[in-house]
């Protein structure tokens, strides 16, 4: 799935707080693949301040993520579950829809 840097950042605004040892592993093996390293932070001039998130647009370039199945599976079913509690912002919209309707391509066989 391609993700740009922003949508990036709100992946984690999908996620429950509380739950249970496997959705927790999602969620830790999901951050792990959506973080932003600091070579990557300095090349797109990526700041912090009082709270807000900056960096060059320009420089910033959308990341192909290889989430699993199951990690697939449980970004969809955060979807569903924030669209069932009526939850979904205009900020998040997009990226819902986006992993809404991302079909996994299939795995290359051997």
């Amino acid at each position: 799935m391609k993700l740009t840097l922003k949508e990036r950042l709100m992946v984690p605004r999908l996620f429950p707080q509380k739950g249970s040892l496997l959705i927790q592993m999602a969620i830790r093996d999901i951050n792990t693949k959506i973080a932003i390293n600091e070579k990557e932070a300095k090349a797109i001039g990526l700041k912090s301040d009082k709270g807000s998130i900056t960096w060059e647009a320009k420089k910033s370039k959308e990341k192909e993520i290889d989430f699993t199945d199951l990690e697939n599976n449980f970004l969809k079913d955060q979807v569903k579950r924030i669209d069932k509690e009526a939850s979904v912002t205009p900020d998040i919209l997009d990226l819902c829809l986006k992993i809404k309707n991302y079909e996994a391509k299939p795995e290359k066989t051997k």
